[in-house]
C-alpha cells in the first residue's frame, strides 16, 4: 500500500497543461505513486526511446491503482 512508503520529498502544488488542453494538477495525483519522466518533445536524440521505455513499466503497473506516470515536457 502507498502508506507504507516513506515520503522522500514533498514535491510542490502544480497545474499544468495536459495534450488535450485540460487543467491538471497535482490534486489528481494525492494519495497516489507518481512516477513522472521530463522530456523533450521534440528530441531526436534519447527522449523516444525513454519514452519507450516508460509506456513498458507504465503497461506493467496499469491494474495497480496506486500507481500514476506523467510526463512532462519541458520544450
Amino acid at each position: 500500500p502507498v502508506n507504507d512508503l516513506p515520503v522522500l520529498y514533498e514535491a510542490p502544488s502544480f497545474v499544468l497543461t495536459d495534450s488535450s488542453g485540460q487543467a491538471f494538477s497535482t490534486d489528481r495525483l494525492k494519495g497516489k505513486i507518481w512516477v513522472v519522466s521530463f522530456i523533450f518533445t521534440t528530441c531526436p536524440g534519447i527522449c523516444p526511446t525513454m519514452t519507450a521505455e516508460m509506456k513498458k513499466v507504465a503497461e506493467a503497473f496499469a491494474a495497480d491503482a496506486d500507481v500514476r506516470f506523467v510526463s512532462i515536457t519541458v520544450d
